[in-house]
Protein backbone atom coordinates (compact mmCIF):
# COMPACT_ATOMS: atom_id res chain seq x y z
CA UNK A 1 0.00 0.00 0.00
CA UNK A 2 1.47 3.35 -0.49
CA UNK A 3 0.97 6.61 1.15
CA UNK A 4 0.66 10.01 0.00
CA UNK A 5 1.87 13.00 1.42
CA UNK A 6 1.79 17.18 0.62
CA UNK A 7 4.29 19.02 1.63
CA UNK A 8 3.83 22.49 0.96
CA UNK A 9 7.76 23.25 1.07
CA UNK A 10 10.02 20.13 0.64
CA UNK A 11 12.08 17.87 -0.65
CA UNK A 12 10.95 18.84 -4.37
CA UNK A 13 11.31 22.14 -6.17
CA UNK A 14 8.38 22.22 -8.36
CA UNK A 15 7.04 25.09 -9.08
CA UNK A 16 7.61 28.80 -9.57
CA UNK A 17 11.15 29.41 -7.76
CA UNK A 18 14.30 30.80 -8.54
CA UNK A 19 15.85 27.61 -8.00
CA UNK A 20 14.31 25.96 -10.80
CA UNK A 21 10.72 25.64 -11.68
CA UNK A 22 8.66 23.03 -14.03
CA UNK A 23 5.22 24.01 -15.81
CA UNK A 24 2.47 21.62 -15.31
CA UNK A 25 0.37 22.02 -19.16
CA UNK A 26 -3.30 23.33 -18.37
CA UNK A 27 -4.97 19.86 -19.27
CA UNK A 28 -7.12 20.14 -16.55
CA UNK A 29 -9.48 23.45 -17.52
CA UNK A 30 -10.17 23.69 -21.37
CA UNK A 31 -10.97 26.78 -23.33
CA UNK A 32 -7.63 29.01 -22.00
CA UNK A 33 -6.11 29.14 -25.47
CA UNK A 34 -2.49 28.84 -24.39
CA UNK A 35 -0.24 26.27 -22.60
CA UNK A 36 2.27 27.35 -20.55
CA UNK A 37 6.03 25.34 -20.77
CA UNK A 38 8.08 26.07 -18.02
CA UNK A 39 11.73 23.27 -18.60
CA UNK A 40 12.61 21.30 -15.29
CA UNK A 41 16.03 21.75 -13.98
CA UNK A 42 17.70 19.46 -11.11
CA UNK A 43 18.70 20.66 -8.14
CA UNK A 44 21.26 19.51 -6.05
CA UNK A 45 20.62 17.67 -2.82
CA UNK A 46 21.92 20.39 -0.93
CA UNK A 47 20.18 22.91 -2.19
CA UNK A 48 16.70 20.63 -1.26
CA UNK A 49 18.11 19.81 2.08
CA UNK A 50 18.59 23.68 2.94
CA UNK A 51 14.63 23.90 1.65
CA UNK A 52 13.75 21.56 4.02
CA UNK A 53 15.71 22.61 6.75
CA UNK A 54 14.55 26.47 6.50
CA UNK A 55 10.92 26.27 5.81
CA UNK A 56 10.25 22.55 7.44
CA UNK A 57 12.51 21.68 10.36
CA UNK A 58 13.59 18.36 10.89
CA UNK A 59 10.04 17.36 11.88
CA UNK A 60 7.74 16.30 9.11
CA UNK A 61 5.22 14.55 11.31
CA UNK A 62 2.84 17.00 11.26
CA UNK A 63 2.67 17.08 6.92
CA UNK A 64 2.94 13.17 6.85
CA UNK A 65 0.14 10.96 5.72
CA UNK A 66 -2.42 14.41 5.36
CA UNK A 67 -3.10 13.21 1.48
CA UNK A 68 -6.01 10.62 0.77
CA UNK A 69 -7.90 9.00 -1.97
CA UNK A 70 -8.19 6.44 -4.10
CA UNK A 71 -6.58 5.81 -8.36
CA UNK A 72 -9.54 6.91 -10.36
CA UNK A 73 -10.75 9.49 -8.11
CA UNK A 74 -8.26 11.79 -7.15
CA UNK A 75 -6.32 12.35 -3.86
CA UNK A 76 -7.50 14.96 -1.61
CA UNK A 77 -6.27 17.44 1.79
CA UNK A 78 -8.59 18.10 4.66
CA UNK A 79 -9.17 22.41 4.99
CA UNK A 80 -10.72 24.43 7.25
CA UNK A 81 -12.99 27.27 5.89
CA UNK A 82 -14.76 30.30 7.22
CA UNK A 83 -15.46 31.43 10.80
CA UNK A 84 -16.45 29.13 12.41
CA UNK A 85 -14.33 26.71 10.62
CA UNK A 86 -15.99 23.77 8.48
CA UNK A 87 -13.82 20.58 7.62
CA UNK A 88 -14.17 19.91 3.71
CA UNK A 89 -11.63 17.40 1.94
CA UNK A 90 -10.40 19.11 -1.08
CA UNK A 91 -9.41 17.43 -4.13
CA UNK A 92 -6.06 18.38 -4.95
CA UNK A 93 -5.43 19.29 -9.08
CA UNK A 94 -2.41 20.61 -10.51
CA UNK A 95 -3.96 21.54 -14.01
CA UNK A 96 -6.48 24.05 -12.36
CA UNK A 97 -6.29 27.11 -10.94
CA UNK A 98 -9.62 27.86 -8.98
CA UNK A 99 -10.28 27.11 -5.02
CA UNK A 100 -13.55 25.47 -5.76
CA UNK A 101 -16.04 23.83 -2.73
CA UNK A 102 -19.82 22.82 -3.07
CA UNK A 103 -21.91 25.01 -1.92
CA UNK A 104 -25.59 23.41 -2.27
CA UNK A 105 -26.70 20.01 -1.47
CA UNK A 106 -25.49 17.20 -3.94
CA UNK A 107 -26.15 13.32 -3.48
CA UNK A 108 -22.18 12.65 -4.00
CA UNK A 109 -21.73 14.97 -1.33
CA UNK A 110 -21.05 14.05 2.44
CA UNK A 111 -20.99 17.66 3.26
CA UNK A 112 -20.70 20.81 1.54
CA UNK A 113 -19.50 24.79 2.45
CA UNK A 114 -22.73 26.71 4.14
CA UNK A 115 -21.86 30.04 3.15
CA UNK A 116 -24.30 31.96 5.52
CA UNK A 117 -22.56 30.16 8.42
CA UNK A 118 -19.50 31.85 8.56
CA UNK A 119 -19.24 35.35 9.80
CA UNK A 120 -16.03 36.10 7.80
CA UNK A 121 -17.09 35.16 4.25
CA UNK A 122 -17.28 38.06 1.55
CA UNK A 123 -19.44 37.70 -1.92
CA UNK A 124 -17.29 38.92 -4.74
CA UNK A 125 -20.48 39.86 -6.78
CA UNK A 126 -19.01 37.68 -9.78
CA UNK A 127 -20.44 34.51 -11.36
CA UNK A 128 -17.84 31.76 -12.59
CA UNK A 129 -18.19 28.59 -14.86
CA UNK A 130 -15.02 26.41 -15.15
CA UNK A 131 -15.20 23.51 -17.53
CA UNK A 132 -12.87 20.36 -17.00
CA UNK A 133 -11.66 17.94 -19.34
CA UNK A 134 -14.57 15.69 -17.92
CA UNK A 135 -17.30 17.58 -15.82
CA UNK A 136 -18.18 21.48 -15.05
CA UNK A 137 -19.39 23.72 -12.72
CA UNK A 138 -21.08 26.78 -11.71
CA UNK A 139 -21.04 29.07 -8.99
CA UNK A 140 -20.11 32.26 -7.14
CA UNK A 141 -16.97 34.07 -6.25
CA UNK A 142 -16.11 35.59 -2.59
CA UNK A 143 -13.65 34.92 0.18
CA UNK A 144 -12.48 33.82 3.72
CA UNK A 145 -10.69 32.57 6.01
CA UNK A 146 -9.26 29.31 4.99
CA UNK A 147 -6.40 26.63 6.59
CA UNK A 148 -5.13 23.13 6.95
CA UNK A 149 -5.03 21.44 9.73
CA UNK A 150 -2.60 19.02 8.66
CA UNK A 151 -0.22 22.03 6.48
CA UNK A 152 1.67 25.38 7.68
CA UNK A 153 -0.12 26.48 10.36
CA UNK A 154 -1.58 29.49 9.10
CA UNK A 155 -4.82 31.27 8.10
CA UNK A 156 -5.33 33.14 5.00
CA UNK A 157 -8.07 34.95 3.53
CA UNK A 158 -8.39 33.47 -0.10
CA UNK A 159 -10.32 33.65 -2.80
CA UNK A 160 -13.01 30.92 -3.00
CA UNK A 161 -15.84 29.73 -5.38
CA UNK A 162 -19.10 28.48 -4.17
CA UNK A 163 -20.18 25.69 -6.56
CA UNK A 164 -23.89 25.78 -6.74
CA UNK A 165 -24.53 23.44 -9.57
CA UNK A 166 -22.64 21.12 -11.91
CA UNK A 167 -22.62 18.45 -14.24
CA UNK A 168 -20.37 15.03 -13.90
CA UNK A 169 -18.16 16.87 -11.52
CA UNK A 170 -18.17 15.59 -8.16
CA UNK A 171 -17.74 11.55 -7.89
CA UNK A 172 -20.15 9.08 -5.94
CA UNK A 173 -17.57 7.61 -2.93
CA UNK A 174 -14.87 10.05 -3.61
CA UNK A 175 -15.14 12.13 -0.14
CA UNK A 176 -14.19 14.73 -1.34
CA UNK A 177 -15.90 18.26 -1.41
CA UNK A 178 -14.17 20.34 -3.40
CA UNK A 179 -10.90 21.17 -5.75
CA UNK A 180 -7.53 23.22 -5.02
CA UNK A 181 -6.10 24.60 -8.16
CA UNK A 182 -2.69 24.87 -8.07
CA UNK A 183 -1.96 25.81 -11.48
CA UNK A 184 -1.06 29.05 -12.64
CA UNK A 185 -3.24 32.92 -12.50
CA UNK A 186 -3.54 33.13 -16.21
CA UNK A 187 -5.76 29.91 -16.34
CA UNK A 188 -8.23 30.93 -13.45
CA UNK A 189 -11.51 31.40 -13.90
CA UNK A 190 -13.09 34.11 -14.94
CA UNK A 191 -9.77 35.50 -15.57
CA UNK A 192 -6.76 35.96 -13.93
CA UNK A 193 -7.45 38.54 -11.14
CA UNK A 194 -8.60 35.43 -9.37
CA UNK A 195 -5.69 34.81 -6.99
CA UNK A 196 -4.79 31.24 -6.56
CA UNK A 197 -4.78 29.71 -3.24
CA UNK A 198 -1.12 28.79 -3.44
CA UNK A 199 -0.19 32.65 -4.20
CA UNK A 200 -2.64 33.72 -1.63
CA UNK A 201 -0.19 31.85 0.78
CA UNK A 202 2.53 33.37 -0.96
CA UNK A 203 1.81 36.45 -1.18
CA UNK A 204 1.13 37.13 2.64
CA UNK A 205 4.74 35.72 3.11
CA UNK A 206 3.30 32.23 4.96
CA UNK A 207 5.74 29.83 2.47
CA UNK A 208 8.03 30.56 -0.04
CA UNK A 209 7.60 30.18 -3.48
CA UNK A 210 8.01 26.61 -3.61
CA UNK A 211 5.73 23.54 -3.44
CA UNK A 212 5.91 19.80 -4.22
CA UNK A 213 3.45 16.86 -3.95
CA UNK A 214 5.59 13.75 -2.57
CA UNK A 215 4.14 9.66 -2.90
CA UNK A 216 6.11 7.59 -0.36
CA UNK A 217 5.48 3.49 -0.76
Amino acid sequence: MCEFSVLVTSVLVLVLTSVCAVGFPPSGVLGSGKVLRIPLKRISREIREDVLERNVGNDLSSQEDNLRGKPGQGYYIEMALGTPPQMLNILVDTGSSNFAVGAAPHPFLDKYFDRSLSTSYTDSDKNVYVPYTQGNWRGSLGTDEVSLPSGPNVTIRANIASITSSSNFFINGSHWEGILGLAYSEIARPDSTVEPFFDSLVKEGHVPDIFSMQLCG
